[in-house]
C-alpha cells in the first residue's frame, strides 16, 4: 500500500475527522455555486441591485466559511504522520547505527548520506497538502455529477478533461521515475567526487592535481545538471499539457454551453454554475494527480530506505558476565576482504594485566585486529576469547563497555570537549575530569581556551592540530571504565611531551591492572611489552613471547 493511504489508514479516528472536514468544505463549495447561480438568475429575471448585494455577501460569507474548514482540515491532516516521520527516521538511524560491520561495509557513505533527503522526500509526499489533495480528488466526481444535472454534454466535456489529465499525470510519473533514480546517482557521484578533493586539499595542490579533480567534478557535476534539465523538461511538458487541459476545457465548456444557453437548454446562470463546478472538478483531479506525483518520488525514497532496513544487524543480545579480568585469547582467527586474507591462523594468549604490542608492515591488519577485538567486526573464521568466553557470544553493548579504545584517526561527535571525553563515562565528576585532562596532556590547551572543556569540536575534531586531536583521544580513552586499552600508533603524530603523557598514561593503566593490546613501533612501548604478535612474520599465526617486565614502558 502506498505510503500516504497507509498513513491515513493507521489512524481511524483523526482520518473520520479529517474526512468529514472533506466533505464539508468540498459541499460548501457546491452550495456556494447553487447559491451564486439561484442570485444570478433572481437577478437577471429582476434586475434588483439589492440582489448583488445579498449575492456579494453570501459568497464572501461562504468564503470565510471555507477557509476555516480548511484550516481546521490542515491542522488535522499535519498530526496524521507526524509520528510515523519519527518513526522512520528512528529506524533508518537504527539501521545504520545497528547494522552488522561487515554489511555496513558495504553502504557507500553516499547511499548513507542520501537517507536524510529520502526522509525529506517521504515526508513531502505524505505532508499535510498533499493528504488533502488525496482526500479532495473523488470529489471531482461530484462536481461531474453537479455539472450533469445542469447538462449532460457539458458533463461529459468536465470527464473528458479529467481523464486527460490523469493520463498526463501517470506519463509524468513514468517519464520521471528513471529519471529520479539516475539523478540520485549522478548527485551521490558528484558529493563523492568533490568530497575526494576536499578531503585532502594539501596533497590536492602539492600534486598539482586541482586540474585533474575540476575535471572530475565538472564531468560529475555535467550529468547531473544534465538529468536535471531533462526532468524539469517532462516536468513542464507534464505541466503544459495539465494547464493546456485546463483551458480546452474552459473554451469547449463556454463554448458549447454558449450555443446551448442561445437554442434555450441551458440558462446563462446555469452555464456559470457549470464552468465553476467544472473548475472545480479539474482543480480536484489535478490535486490528486499531483499527489500521486508526490507519492511516487515517495514510494522511491521509501524503497531505498527500505533497503538500510534489511541490512543484517548486530547480534544485541548474548552473555553479559558479572566482570571481565582481562584475559584474551586468539584461535585460528583469520579476517580478509573479497576472499583475500590479511592475516590468518591467529594465536595467543594474553593474561589479565597483560600488554601486547603488535606491529607488522602497512597494510598488514593491525588496525583491523584491534577492531576484532574491540567488537567492532567478526573474524572470518577461528574466535576470539575473553576471560575464556568466546567473543561472538557475548553481549556486544557489555564488551564494549569494557573497551578503552584510542584509534589511529579518532573521530570525535559535535559537542564540547568535556562532552567528547566522558562519552563512556558521564558520571565523572569535574575533578576526575580536570585529572584525566591532566594525565592526557590537553592542560596547557585547555588554559589557552577561554572556554576551557566546554570548547565545541567541530568538523569531527579535523580543525584541532593532530596533537591536540590525538591528546584528545587520549583523554577520552582513559575515562572509558573499560579493564581492555586498545591503542592504535598513539605517540604517531605527537611531540615529546605528547608522547610522554601516553607512555605516563599507559603506567597508570598497567599499575590498576588493565590488558593493553597496543599497536607501535615506539621503542619505548614495545620494550614495556610482556607479548609481541608480528604480523610481518613468516608464521604470523605465532605470537612470539618478549622478555616480561616489572611495571609498563
Amino acid at each position: 500500500m502506498p505510503e500516504l493511504p497507509y498513513r491515513l489508514l493507521l489512524r481511524r479516528g483523526p482520518l473520520a475527522e479529517l474526512a468529514v472536514a472533506t466533505a464539508c468544505l468540498n459541499l460548501l463549495a457546491l452550495a456556494d455555486t447553487v447559491y451564486t447561480m439561484i442570485l444570478l438568475r433572481r437577478y437577471i429575471a429582476h434586475g434588483v441591485d439589492g440582489t448583488l448585494v445579498l449575492l456579494t455577501l453570501g459568497a464572501l460569507a461562504a468564503v470565510g466559511l471555507q477557509w476555516l474548514l480548511a484550516s481546521v482540515r490542515r491542522v488535522l491532516a499535519q498530526g496524521l504522520g507526524r509520528e510515523r516521520d519519527q518513526a522512520l527516521a528512528a529506524g533508518v538511524f537504527a539501521a545504520l547505527g545497528g547494522a552488522d560491520a561487515l554489511a555496513l561495509a558495504s553502504v557507500a557513505r553516499e547511499d548513507a548520506a542520501q537517507a536524510a533527503a529520502d526522509l525529506g522526500e517521504v515526508h513531502a509526499a505524505c505532508d499535510a497538502q498533499a493528504a488533502c489533495a488525496l482526500l479532495d480528488a473523488p470529489f471531482a466526481l461530484l462536481f461531474t455529477a453537479s455539472v450533469f444535472f445542469l447538462s449532460p454534454p457539458l458533463a461529459g466535456i468536465v470527464l473528458l478533461g479529467i481523464v486527460a489529465t490523469a493520463l498526463a499525470g501517470r506519463a509524468g510519473i513514468r517519464a520521471t521515475s528513471g529519471q529520479a533514480r539516475a539523478l540520485a546517482r549522478a548527485r551521490g557521484e558528484a558529493r563523492a567526487t568533490l568530497a575526494q578533493g576536499l578531503a585532502a586539499p594539501d596533497t590536492v595542490r602539492a600534486f598539482g592535481a586541482r586540474e585533474a579533480c575540476r575535471e572530475l567534478f565538472s564531468a560529475a557535476q555535467a550529468r547531473v545538471l544534465g538529468l536535471v534539465h531533462a526532468g524539469r523538461e517532462a516536468a513542464g511538458r507534464t505541466q503544459a499539457l495539465a494547464l493546456g487541459t485546463g483551458v480546452l476545457v474552459r473554451v469547449a465548456l463556454y463554448g458549447v454551453g454558449a450555443k446551448l444557453a442561445v437554442q434555450g437548454s441551458l440558462s446563462v446562470a446555469g452555464l456559470i454554475g457549470a464552468s465553476i463546478m467544472g473548475s472545480y472538478a479539474l482543480a480536484r483531479a489535478a490535486g490528486g494527480v499531483q499527489a500521486a506525483q508526490l507519492g511516487a518520488r515517495g514510494a522511491q525514497a521509501l524503497e531505498r530506505l527500505r533497503a538500510l532496513d534489511a541490512l543484517p544487524r548486530e547480534a544485541r543480545t548474548g552473555e553479559r558476565p558479572g566482570a571481565f579480568a582481562g584475559g584474551l585469547a586468539l584461535r585460528g582467527v583469520a579476517f580478509g576482504f573479497g576472499g583475500q586474507p590479511l592475516f590468518a591462523g591467529l594465536e595467543l594468549d594474553l593474561p589479565p594485566g597483560g600488554v601486547l604490542v603488535v606491529r607488522g608492515r602497512n597494510g598488514a591488519g593491525k588496525s583491523t585486529l584491534l577492531r576484532l577485538l574491540a567488537g567492532l567486526a567478526r573474524p572470518t573464521a577461528g574466535e576470539i576469547l575473553a576471560d575464556g568466553r568466546p567473543l561472538a557470544g557475548l553481549d556486544p553493548g557489555w564488551w564494549r563497555a569494557q573497551v578503552a579504545w584510542l584509534p589511529q584517526e579518532p573521530f570525535f561527535l559535535p559537542g564540547t570537549v568535556r562532552e567528547n571525553i566522558l562519552l563512556a563515562a558521564p558520571e565523572l565528576g569535574p575533578g576526575a575530569l580536570g585529572d584525566i585532562v591532566r594525565r592526557a596532556g590537553l592542560g596547557p590547551f585547555m588554559d589557552t581556551s577561554a572556554q576551557g572543556v566546554e570548547t565545541p569540536v567541530r568538523d569531527a575534531g579535523r580543525t584541532l592540530p593532530v596533537g591536540i586531536r590525538k591528546r584528545l583521544a587520549l583523554a577520552r580513552a582513559l575515562a572509558a571504565p573499560g579493564r581492555l586499552a586498545l591503542l592504535d600508533e598513539p605517540t604517531a603524530g605527537m611531540d615529546a611531551g605528547g608522547a610522554q603523557a601516553v607512555y605516563e598514561a599507559m603506567n597508570v593503566m598497567v599499575r590498576e591492572g588493565r590488558t593493553i593490546v597496543v599497536v607501535s613501533t615506539d621503542p619505548h612501548i614495545v620494550k614495556g611489552a610482556t607479548r609481541v604478535l608480528d604480523l610481518d612474520a613468516a608464521a604470523p599465526a605465532q605470537g612470539a613471547p618478549a622478555p616480561a617486565r616489572e611495571g609498563a614502558p
